[in-house]
Protein backbone atom coordinates (compact mmCIF):
# COMPACT_ATOMS: atom_id res chain seq x y z
CA UNK A 1 0.00 0.00 0.00
CA UNK A 2 1.28 3.53 -1.12
CA UNK A 3 1.64 6.34 1.05
CA UNK A 4 -0.62 8.21 -1.01
CA UNK A 5 -3.37 5.02 -0.65
CA UNK A 6 -2.81 5.46 3.15
CA UNK A 7 -3.20 8.90 3.53
CA UNK A 8 -6.17 8.82 1.20
CA UNK A 9 -7.90 5.88 3.17
CA UNK A 10 -6.99 7.72 6.86
CA UNK A 11 -9.48 11.32 5.20
CA UNK A 12 -12.21 8.76 3.66
CA UNK A 13 -12.29 7.27 7.48
CA UNK A 14 -12.66 11.12 8.97
CA UNK A 15 -16.21 11.27 9.90
CA UNK A 16 -17.41 15.15 10.93
CA UNK A 17 -20.12 16.64 12.31
CA UNK A 18 -20.01 19.63 13.29
CA UNK A 19 -23.04 20.52 15.41
CA UNK A 20 -22.06 21.69 18.75
CA UNK A 21 -24.64 19.63 21.40
CA UNK A 22 -24.03 21.70 24.41
CA UNK A 23 -25.59 24.78 25.48
CA UNK A 24 -23.37 28.17 26.23
CA UNK A 25 -20.66 26.11 25.53
CA UNK A 26 -17.86 28.80 25.14
CA UNK A 27 -17.76 29.74 29.52
CA UNK A 28 -16.35 33.21 28.31
CA UNK A 29 -19.59 35.24 29.86
CA UNK A 30 -21.90 33.13 31.97
CA UNK A 31 -22.50 29.43 33.58
CA UNK A 32 -26.20 29.46 32.32
CA UNK A 33 -26.89 25.63 32.27
CA UNK A 34 -24.12 24.54 33.76
CA UNK A 35 -23.78 23.05 37.34
CA UNK A 36 -21.27 21.95 39.98
CA UNK A 37 -21.24 19.07 42.07
CA UNK A 38 -18.28 18.97 44.70
CA UNK A 39 -18.78 15.70 46.41
CA UNK A 40 -18.07 17.53 49.96
CA UNK A 41 -19.13 20.33 51.47
CA UNK A 42 -16.32 22.62 50.25
CA UNK A 43 -16.85 26.15 49.10
CA UNK A 44 -15.74 26.38 45.27
CA UNK A 45 -14.85 29.82 43.50
CA UNK A 46 -16.17 29.71 39.82
CA UNK A 47 -15.72 33.06 37.88
CA UNK A 48 -15.49 34.90 34.25
CA UNK A 49 -11.93 35.91 33.79
CA UNK A 50 -9.43 36.39 31.21
CA UNK A 51 -5.86 34.02 30.89
CA UNK A 52 -3.38 34.34 28.62
CA UNK A 53 -5.39 36.63 26.28
CA UNK A 54 -8.64 34.38 26.32
CA UNK A 55 -11.88 35.07 27.72
CA UNK A 56 -12.66 31.74 29.77
CA UNK A 57 -14.03 30.56 33.41
CA UNK A 58 -12.02 29.66 36.35
CA UNK A 59 -12.65 26.76 38.71
CA UNK A 60 -10.38 27.32 41.54
CA UNK A 61 -10.11 24.64 43.45
CA UNK A 62 -7.43 25.61 45.83
CA UNK A 63 -9.46 24.96 48.80
CA UNK A 64 -11.11 21.51 47.90
CA UNK A 65 -10.25 18.94 50.81
CA UNK A 66 -12.40 16.46 48.89
CA UNK A 67 -11.06 13.77 45.99
CA UNK A 68 -13.78 15.34 43.51
CA UNK A 69 -15.30 17.82 41.69
CA UNK A 70 -17.71 17.89 39.03
CA UNK A 71 -18.63 20.38 36.51
CA UNK A 72 -21.58 19.43 34.31
CA UNK A 73 -24.39 19.92 31.99
CA UNK A 74 -27.93 18.03 31.66
CA UNK A 75 -28.39 16.26 28.29
CA UNK A 76 -31.45 15.62 27.44
CA UNK A 77 -32.97 12.64 26.48
CA UNK A 78 -32.55 11.58 22.34
CA UNK A 79 -29.21 13.98 22.19
CA UNK A 80 -26.69 10.84 21.32
CA UNK A 81 -27.81 8.37 19.28
CA UNK A 82 -27.45 4.37 20.03
CA UNK A 83 -23.57 3.11 17.96
CA UNK A 84 -23.19 6.66 16.92
CA UNK A 85 -19.79 8.17 17.63
CA UNK A 86 -18.85 11.22 18.63
CA UNK A 87 -16.06 13.49 19.67
CA UNK A 88 -15.77 15.91 23.31
CA UNK A 89 -13.17 19.01 22.90
CA UNK A 90 -12.17 21.66 25.69
CA UNK A 91 -9.62 23.99 25.68
CA UNK A 92 -7.81 23.78 29.61
CA UNK A 93 -5.33 25.71 31.40
CA UNK A 94 -3.60 24.31 34.55
CA UNK A 95 -2.06 26.25 37.04
CA UNK A 96 -0.92 25.89 40.59
CA UNK A 97 -1.32 22.22 40.29
CA UNK A 98 -1.01 20.27 43.46
CA UNK A 99 -2.02 16.43 44.07
CA UNK A 100 -4.05 15.99 47.10
CA UNK A 101 -3.65 12.45 47.92
CA UNK A 102 -0.04 11.05 48.01
CA UNK A 103 0.67 8.36 45.75
CA UNK A 104 -2.47 9.16 43.06
CA UNK A 105 -2.35 10.43 40.08
CA UNK A 106 -4.34 13.82 39.29
CA UNK A 107 -6.20 14.30 36.63
CA UNK A 108 -9.11 16.05 34.23
CA UNK A 109 -11.52 13.87 32.86
CA UNK A 110 -14.43 14.40 30.29
CA UNK A 111 -17.50 12.15 31.83
CA UNK A 112 -21.11 11.15 31.56
CA UNK A 113 -22.85 10.76 34.70
CA UNK A 114 -25.86 9.59 35.42
CA UNK A 115 -26.95 11.10 38.47
CA UNK A 116 -28.65 9.97 41.59
CA UNK A 117 -29.69 11.26 44.63
CA UNK A 118 -27.33 8.50 46.40
CA UNK A 119 -24.52 9.41 44.32
CA UNK A 120 -23.28 9.67 41.19
CA UNK A 121 -22.44 7.10 38.75
CA UNK A 122 -19.72 7.68 35.97
CA UNK A 123 -20.94 5.94 32.66
CA UNK A 124 -17.93 6.79 29.97
CA UNK A 125 -14.87 8.53 30.93
CA UNK A 126 -11.43 10.29 29.56
CA UNK A 127 -8.79 10.87 31.59
CA UNK A 128 -6.20 13.66 31.27
CA UNK A 129 -2.95 13.02 33.80
CA UNK A 130 -2.19 16.96 35.00
CA UNK A 131 1.16 16.60 36.67
CA UNK A 132 1.96 19.18 39.18
CA UNK A 133 3.30 21.66 36.15
CA UNK A 134 -0.07 21.99 34.53
CA UNK A 135 -0.84 22.14 31.65
CA UNK A 136 0.97 25.97 31.40
CA UNK A 137 -0.71 27.00 27.86
CA UNK A 138 -4.18 26.87 26.69
CA UNK A 139 -4.16 23.01 25.14
CA UNK A 140 -7.16 21.64 23.62
CA UNK A 141 -7.80 18.05 24.53
CA UNK A 142 -10.01 16.02 22.69
CA UNK A 143 -11.99 12.40 23.25
CA UNK A 144 -13.44 10.13 20.39
CA UNK A 145 -16.12 7.49 21.86
CA UNK A 146 -18.98 5.61 20.44
CA UNK A 147 -22.22 4.98 22.38
CA UNK A 148 -22.46 1.51 23.63
CA UNK A 149 -24.66 2.06 26.26
CA UNK A 150 -28.48 2.84 25.86
CA UNK A 151 -28.61 4.65 29.26
CA UNK A 152 -26.30 7.57 27.26
CA UNK A 153 -29.48 8.05 25.11
CA UNK A 154 -32.43 7.43 27.17
CA UNK A 155 -31.96 8.43 30.70
CA UNK A 156 -33.42 11.57 32.03
CA UNK A 157 -30.53 12.30 34.68
CA UNK A 158 -27.80 11.95 32.31
CA UNK A 159 -24.89 14.90 32.49
CA UNK A 160 -21.75 15.60 31.06
CA UNK A 161 -18.82 17.77 31.00
CA UNK A 162 -15.73 17.81 33.35
CA UNK A 163 -14.22 16.17 36.24
CA UNK A 164 -11.07 17.35 38.19
CA UNK A 165 -9.65 14.32 40.59
CA UNK A 166 -7.19 14.42 42.99
CA UNK A 167 -5.70 17.66 42.61
CA UNK A 168 -6.21 21.10 43.46
CA UNK A 169 -5.31 24.67 41.99
CA UNK A 170 -6.24 27.45 39.29
CA UNK A 171 -8.41 25.30 36.00
CA UNK A 172 -9.08 27.45 33.25
CA UNK A 173 -11.74 26.22 30.40
CA UNK A 174 -13.07 27.11 27.64
CA UNK A 175 -14.72 26.58 23.85
CA UNK A 176 -16.46 23.12 25.16
CA UNK A 177 -17.77 21.39 22.50
CA UNK A 178 -19.80 17.73 21.76
CA UNK A 179 -20.15 16.58 18.15
CA UNK A 180 -21.00 14.22 16.41
CA UNK A 181 -18.26 12.09 14.38
CA UNK A 182 -14.77 11.02 14.85
CA UNK A 183 -12.84 14.22 14.42
CA UNK A 184 -12.87 17.65 16.53
CA UNK A 185 -13.76 20.83 14.13
CA UNK A 186 -13.37 24.24 15.46
CA UNK A 187 -15.30 25.31 18.02
CA UNK A 188 -19.11 26.96 17.45
CA UNK A 189 -22.06 27.61 18.87
CA UNK A 190 -25.02 24.90 19.41
CA UNK A 191 -27.39 25.92 16.95
CA UNK A 192 -29.90 26.73 19.42
CA UNK A 193 -27.50 30.16 20.83
CA UNK A 194 -27.19 31.09 17.66
CA UNK A 195 -30.47 33.06 18.13
CA UNK A 196 -29.43 34.35 21.03
CA UNK A 197 -25.42 35.40 19.97
CA UNK A 198 -27.54 37.44 16.64
CA UNK A 199 -29.81 39.10 19.03
CA UNK A 200 -27.06 40.22 20.93
CA UNK A 201 -24.77 41.24 17.98
CA UNK A 202 -27.58 43.28 16.70
CA UNK A 203 -28.05 45.06 20.18
CA UNK A 204 -24.34 45.46 19.74
CA UNK A 205 -24.77 47.13 16.01
CA UNK A 206 -27.33 49.36 17.39
CA UNK A 207 -25.61 50.50 20.22
CA UNK A 208 -23.01 51.56 17.87
CA UNK A 209 -24.79 53.22 15.53
CA UNK A 210 -26.64 54.82 18.13
CA UNK A 211 -23.33 55.91 19.83
CA UNK A 212 -22.18 57.62 15.89
CA UNK A 213 -24.85 59.75 15.41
Amino acid sequence: ETVVETVTEEVENIQIGGRNLLRNSSLRENLNLWESNPESMDTIAISQTEKNNQSCTLIDSSSLSQTEYHFWQKIDPGKLELNATYTASAYILAENVSISNIGTTGYCQFEFTKYQTTGAGNLHYHRYALDTDGYSDWTRVYWTFTVTNSVLTTDSNLYFGLQLKNVTGDFYIRDLQLEKGNAATDWTPASEDLATVEEVQNAQTSADEANAT
